[in-house]
C-alpha cells in the first residue's frame, strides 16, 4: 500500500484483509524472521520492525543506502538483507 503508507495483513482461510498497519513512507517490501515483521519503508530509508503478532511497532533501522526496496532473509533467519534502488 504505497500511496497509504500501510501494510494489509491478509487472512488466506477467509481471503480478506483482516487488518491494517501503518508504517513509513513508501512501504516496498516484507519479510518475516524471528517472531518480527520486517518492513523496508523506501523514503524513509528505513526498516520499520513489527511483532508478527501484537503488529506492534517495536523499532526502527536507518539504513545508509537510498531507497530500499526488496528484503531477504538469511538461511539461518538470523539476518535481514536490504536492496537499496540507488
Amino acid at each position: 500500500n504505497e500511496v497509504s503508507d500501510t501494510v494489509s495483513v491478509v487472512s488466506l482461510t477467509v481471503g480478506a484483509v483482516t487488518a491494517v498497519v501503518a508504517t513509513g513512507d513508501e512501504p516496498a517490501d516484507v519479510v518475516f524472521a524471528g517472531g518480527r515483521a520486517f518492513v523496508s519503508c523506501a523514503r524513509d530509508n528505513e526498516v520499520w520492525v513489527y511483532d508478527a503478532v501484537t503488529r506492534a511497532l517495536v523499532g526502527r533501522v536507518e539504513l545508509e543506502g537510498v531507497y530500499p526496496q526488496s528484503l531477504a532473509v538469511s538461511e539461518d533467519g538470523s539476518r535481514v538483507h536490504a536492496v537499496f534502488l540507488h
